[in-house]
């Protein structure tokens, strides 16, 4: 998603992550947000932070705009070495303060 930010504007995203099984893969949850090509700001939920195939419960990530500008948001899902079950990100709520 893309979205142009004042300088001092904040971006707050709510999430929850849920890991498709208990171990022997690499499930991962993620929120990014990039300027000008630059990546700066990464949040990371794995398997091993929620014990398996337990949820994060929710969290919050918020980032504050250094200078205005366009700003790039990502959030995804990995599984790596499952072809049989899903991890979920599920994502409540993006806001703008």
């Amino acid at each position: 998603m893309k979205v142009d930010l004042a300088e001092g504007q904040t971006i707050g995203i709510d999430c929850l992550f849920s890991a498709a099984a208990k171990s022997g893969g690499n499930y991962f949850g993620f929120v990014t947000i990039s300027h000008d090509g630059e990546n700066i700001v990464q949040g990371l939920i794995d398997v091993k932070a929620v014990g398996g195939s337990k949820d994060s419960g929710l969290q919050h990530c918020t980032f504050k705009a250094k200078e205005a500008g366009g700003y790039e948001i990502g959030i995804g899902v990995v599984d790596v070495g499952s072809s049989d079950s899903h991890s979920l990100l599920l994502v409540d709520n993006v806001w703008f303060g």
